[in-house]
């Protein structure tokens, strides 16, 4: 895996729009200048662990999106997903998501959600 600050500079602009955020109100928010902003955004500057989840909670996003990074088993989950009935595939999520939130482990199944649908949505 290679850290690629030009794909994170793209993806965390694209979030900024998507979000309806000017680079300024970004800064304000993040706690950064307006061009630090712009520097990660261009991908001239490197993205900190602790930038990272800021940005992750502001967008309300996980990390993995941020970073450009696709999971093949979360890829053939998807596909799987998508073949079954409607009905059948949306269960299937509530029931995998129950269980996640029931063992605790990443504490919020906010992010699993998102990459589900993202993934869903997209394919």
């Amino acid at each position: 895996m290679k850290y690629d600050k030009i794909e994170i500079g793209v993806n965390l602009r694209q979030l900024r729009i998507e979000n309806k955020l000017s680079a300024g109100e970004v800064s304000d928010i993040i706690d950064k200048s307006e061009s630090h902003i712009m520097q990660l955004e261009r991908g001239s500057r490197n993205l900190t662990v602790e930038m990272l989840c800021k940005f992750a909670d502001l967008y309300n996003t996980d990390p993995n999106t941020i970073l450009g990074i696709s999971s093949q088993r979360m890829v053939v989950m998807i596909d799987k997903l998508k073949s079954l009935p409607v009905e059948t595939s949306e269960q299937l999520i509530r029931t995998f998501i129950s269980v996640i939130d029931s063992l605790d482990v990443i504490g919020s199944s906010k992010w699993i959600i998102k990459i589900i649908n993202i993934g869903i949505a997209h394919h």
